[in-house]
């Protein structure tokens, strides 16, 4: 091969790879690490996903730390506020979900708060400084959107085998939802109860 033709070939080549990597570097950025929590009234939940613009998610890591905070709220001579014990041990468990998350590479946070931080009268500021500290940007959701999501979530996990109408029962330790869509839009059952309120030692 000439010169000149053995030149091209190997500019060329350099061209191609340079190609490729500046390819999958730019993918590479556009991938984001994001974080997902459920801090429920039974069980701190955690859900790391990578994700890309156009919907792109691959789940990394999930994880689920039993706190019964909705037992701690029925205790003996209990006052209406969380104990000390039972917000340390959510506390420890917030700790040990972020640092999983950590590892994984996580650079966002989001999460949502359940009944147990409605009804508990320290459970806002409680909620509010572990949120902050821990830079996890947990919000307390009513129960209407609870049930929203819930509903969602089974609308996701039933994929295209679901069928008209889809009805979703969401039950934790402090409440349940019940939802399904109609006519009228999506409409939500706020229950009162959870599986604290019925499973007590």
């Amino acid at each position: 091969m000439a010169p000149s033709k053995m030149a091209y070939v190997a500019a060329s080549a350099v061209g191609a790879t340079s190609a490729v990597a500046l390819f999958w570097l730019r993918r590479r950025r556009r991938t984001v690490v994001r974080a997902a929590l459920d801090i429920g009234s039974g069980e701190h939940k955690l859900v790391v996903a990578a994700t890309r613009p156009g919907g792109y998610r691959k789940v990394l890591h999930s994880q689920v730390v039993t706190v019964l905070l909705a037992q701690d709220m029925r205790r003996a001579g209990g006052d209406g506020s969380l104990s000390a014990g039972a917000l340390r041990a959510s506390r420890e468990a917030l700790g040990d979900l972020k640092a999983a998350a950590e590892k994984l590479g996580a650079t966002e946070y989001a999460g949502v708060a359940t009944a147990v931080f409605r009804r508990a009268t320290n459970g806002m500021t409680y909620l509010a400084k572990a949120s902050a500290e821990l830079g996890l940007n947990v919000k307390i959701v009513a129960q209407s959107l609870e049930g929203e999501l819930g509903y969602l979530t089974a609308v996701g996990a039933a994929g295209p085998r679901a069928k008209a109408p889809l009805v979703s029962w969401d039950s934790g330790g402090g409440s349940f939802q019940l939802a399904a869509r109609g006519a009228g839009g999506l409409r939500v059952y706020e229950g009162p109860l959870g599986n604290a309120d019925v499973h007590r030692e």
